[in-house]
């Protein structure tokens, strides 16, 4: 009965962790845009790498407990480590965000519920939002979440190995999202977006052949290129959904979208995969699915600067033509 309901706490405890950090996350966002007078795309994609940062702590704690200890005493005991590493952290953290002033561009309409504000006059912004940030997170889980798993149970890679590989590739994902910040903020949103989906269109399916069937090199090689491809994401998506969106519903939207985008499209990620690879053993099949949600972001994205520039963008939002 104990263990039952320490289960039973655990994952709720869990799910309230997800919807808190859901809204920090979105917030951390449009603070940091909102807050920049120039080189917006850079400063919101801070955003991602803060997220990225966290994913590397929990991937290379997890390694080094591998490299340690054996397998029975982390599935008892050794899980409730990183817990209480994690909890110096979020003391730090909650001392500063309560510190923190708001940023300069934020204006509160008291009048207004915003949830009200977006059902009746930003449903555009929201479905437009979805479809944009549909390949980031899938991406993301798919690369370092899903193919851990498909390097570990389907490659036969070692655990261990797979962990500090991950590792290496998140640490690469996060020291390029600003250089890609900068790349983005002088060409702007609109053509990066579009620019990185056409990439994840035309080799998210060969990239996955050489994953499925190439040796350990490729493999890296592989992984090497689609940790260059989501980072482009990280460093685009960001800035982009926050500068297509309304000031008085930025934080709303933004917080939906991401919240969606990520624990819906990105969570299924790996569950989605698996099940295309066990249906008749289609293992080229996740390929595939990355290929159909690149098709879908790019169209969005397309749909989203065509009504910019043709004028017809009343729910699209604030979009700097210019860019």
């Amino acid at each position: 009965m104990a263990g039952s309901l320490g289960v039973v706490l655990l994952i709720f405890a869990r799910i309230m962790q997800g919807i808190l950090l859901g809204g920090e996350y979105a917030g951390n966002i449009v603070y940091l845009y909102e807050s920049s007078p120039r080189w917006k795309y850079i400063w919101g994609s801070f955003a991602s790498c803060t997220g990225s940062l966290g994913i590397i702590l929990a991937s290379a704690i997890s390694a080094f407990s591998y490299s340690i200890f054996n397998s029975i005493f982390l599935y008892e005991y050794g899980w409730r480590m990183a817990f209480l590493f994690s909890l110096p952290l979020g003391i730090l953290i909650y001392i500063i965000r309560r510190n923190m002033p708001e940023s300069p561009e934020f204006t509160f309409v008291a009048q207004v519920n915003p949830l009200i504000k977006v059902a009746k006059n930003h449903k555009k912004n929201l479905f437009v939002g979805l479809g944009i940030i549909y390949l980031h997170a899938t991406s993301f889980y798919f690369v370092f979440m899903f193919l851990p798993v498909f390097l570990n149970q389907i490659r036969r890679f070692s655990e261990s190995a797979a962990l500090v590989n991950n590792t290496g590739f998140l640490i690469l994902h996060l020291l390029l999202i600003p250089i890609f910040g900068l790349i983005v903020s002088c060409i702007g949103g609109f053509k990066s977006c579009k620019i990185i989906s056409s990439l994840f269109l035309l080799f998210s399916l060969p990239i996955y052949y050489f994953l499925n069937y190439g040796n350990s090199h490729i493999v890296n090689w592989c992984l090497t290129l689609l940790s260059i491809l989501t980072a482009v994401n990280a460093a685009v998506i960001p800035g982009l959904i926050a500068e297509m969106t309304p000031n008085s519903v930025r934080y709303t939207i933004l917080a939906l979208v991401f919240n969606i985008g990520f624990g819906v499209f990105g969570g299924l990620t790996p569950t989605v995969a698996l099940l295309l690879i066990n249906k008749d053993h289609a293992t080229l099949a996740p390929g595939w699915y990355l290929t159909l949600v690149a098709f879908i972001t790019l169209t969005s994205v397309s749909i989203a600067n065509r009504k910019c520039k043709t004028g017809k963008n009343n729910e699209i939002g604030k979009i700097y033509v210019s860019r």
